[in-house]
């Protein structure tokens, strides 16, 4: 019932800080000069991920309980990010059929792979509304998504110190269970 009512009431506000993250930045791999306690990367050699509170989690969770029994009918196989799908299988199957084209119709086939490393924070939030409301999510659902997002303040936390904090407004959060 309190998630309901921070969901879907637009009369209330969300609860203070119901929003609010820790934004860690943990390396990618390891390196020859990481010790248990340091670590020096670039950015693009980090995994930035939003810690949420718990309300938050369990409010997402049941958002995702309900889009993942959607995604299961209408997101094609294909497509990464499903339970048991890793990316590498859609090269593996781009390049097959790639192949099957090329053999077929005697022509030049190719592969154009677009880098999608950046994917969780440049996602416009508009067109992901836009998608969900064209692929028939009610509106109230929609609404409690957005909620979601409203007041998405991400404090940095590095060197075991809570830091200044940046407001986000595209992007979905990294470590957050809608956000698979």
């Amino acid at each position: 019932n309190q998630y309901h009512q921070i969901l879907h009431d637009d009369n209330n506000p969300t609860p203070p800080h119901f929003n609010h993250s820790l934004l860690l930045f943990p390396p990618k791999g390891k390196q020859h000069d990481d010790n248990d306690n340091t670590y020096i990367r670039l950015p693009k050699d980090t995994r930035p991920i939003s810690l949420s509170n718990t309300d938050n989690k369990i409010a997402s969770s049941l958002r995702d309980y309900a889009a993942s029994s959607v995604a299961s009918h209408t997101v094609s196989h294909h497509q990464a990010c499903l339970k048991q799908r890793q990316l590498a299988d859609n090269i593996l199957d781009i390049e097959a059929k790639a192949l099957t084209c090329a053999l077929a119709n005697s022509a030049l086939a190719g592969i154009i792979a677009y880098d999608i490393s950046a994917a969780f924070p440049s996602l416009s939030r508009v067109y992901l509304f836009f998608v969900l409301c064209a692929m028939g999510f009610p509106h109230h659902y929609i609404r409690a998504i957005q909620r979601l997002y409203h007041d998405n303040l991400h404090y940095i936390y590095l060197n075991n110190q809570v830091g200044p904090s940046l407001i986000f407004t595209s992007g979905v959060k990294q470590g957050c269970p809608l956000s698979m």
